[in-house]
């Protein structure tokens, strides 16, 4: 059955806004996959991964997690959710010794258990230099992680997916990686094999299509299912942007010799993507259910009736949603 995965960001809006916009609007009925974020590394240098601004998010974790579950049940179907450790300062750059790191894989358990959580998931790519979750120590890491949750499934009654969402080739290349340090990347992965520890990849498609526009996707597919690390096409999802803006003319000038490159997959393209010439890939990913508020959820549930053959109530059909796609994110 093919996946319709959605990642949202809980931003850290008002409750007014939260309650009144944002939490309503959500077509959390549109989800086999839902990817929460921000996990952090804590900055208190302890290694332990938490939920940013706990105290506030905390409680739209509860709802969101709640309400998808009741919808899944409503619709006799069940819901994945993970928790995605973010990019940026609070990244795993920080976790610089194997103590901070044993500290996260140990702590990072708790945290799904706390949420109701199935899984976990790491934006992985970098800022700048070694900023982010792209780090060389990176297949042991996941390997570990991939041991701490069978552990705790174990205990629990309960099985724990990981996933990752790389947001270009080269995170999953070996021998393309940049940086400097793709050798040791490159040995770590003879050694701990990333698509043994790992159930899902999420193929971000944003930036502009800078780094994954609809004309690489077949470099995507390459790298991914063949190109070093054995992934599975039914461990990978295509992905898709609905955020607004990232059709913008300022994109599209980023490669002024081939403007087209730069331009972001429409949503015919996405699912000529997933369906790879004949053979389909696991399902698609959106990034993101909350960036555009009203388009965004639309988007997401349009994919998940194509998906599923399925009706929604309240969802524009498939062609009127392609006819609608650059409007809504140029």
């Amino acid at each position: 059955m093919p996946i319709a995965a959605a990642h949202i960001f809980l931003e850290d809006t008002s409750d007014d806004v939260w309650e009144r916009v944002m939490f309503p609007t959500l077509r959390l009925d549109a989800v086999d996959h839902l990817i929460i974020s921000p996990l952090i590394v804590d900055p208190d240098g302890s290694g332990h991964c938490i939920l940013e601004k706990e105290q506030h998010r905390g409680p739209r974790v509860h709802a969101v997690v709640k309400k998808a579950r009741e919808e899944a049940q409503k619709a006799h179907r069940t819901v994945k959710i993970f928790g995605m450790q973010f990019w940026g300062t609070t990244a795993l750059h920080n976790l610089t010794t194997d103590t901070l790191r044993a500290t996260y894989v140990a702590s990072m358990p708790k945290v799904l258990a706390k949420y109701d959580l199935d899984g976990f998931d790491i934006d992985y790519e970098w800022n700048k230099g070694s900023v982010g979750n792209l780090q060389p120590w990176v297949p042991k890491f996941l390997h570990d992680i991939r041991q701490a949750l069978d552990q705790f499934g174990k205990e629990n009654n309960r099985h724990y997916d990981l996933a990752i969402t790389p947001a270009t080739p080269a995170c999953l290349h070996p021998t393309k990686l940049v940086g400097g340090w793709y050798s040791q990347f490159n040995q770590e992965a003879k050694t701990y094999p990333v698509n043994k520890s790992v159930n899902y990849v999420n193929v971000q498609t944003y930036e502009g299509g800078r780094f994954s526009a609809h004309n690489t996707i077949a470099e995507w597919t390459a790298s991914i299912a063949s190109g070093g690390l054995g992934f599975q096409r039914s461990q990978v999802l295509c992905g898709i942007v609905s955020e607004e803006g990232q059709e913008s003319p300022e994109n599209r000038k980023r490669d002024v010799s081939n403007p087209a490159k730069n331009i972001d997959p429409t949503l015919e393209q996405t699912i000529q993507d997933f369906q790879n010439n004949g053979n389909p890939l696991a399902g698609i990913h959106l990034w993101r259910l909350n960036a555009n508020i009203a388009w965004s959820n639309q988007a997401q549930a349009v994919l998940f009736n194509w998906l599923h053959g399925a009706n929604l109530p309240n969802t524009m059909s498939l062609n009127q949603a392609k006819a609608e796609w650059n409007k809504n994110t140029a």
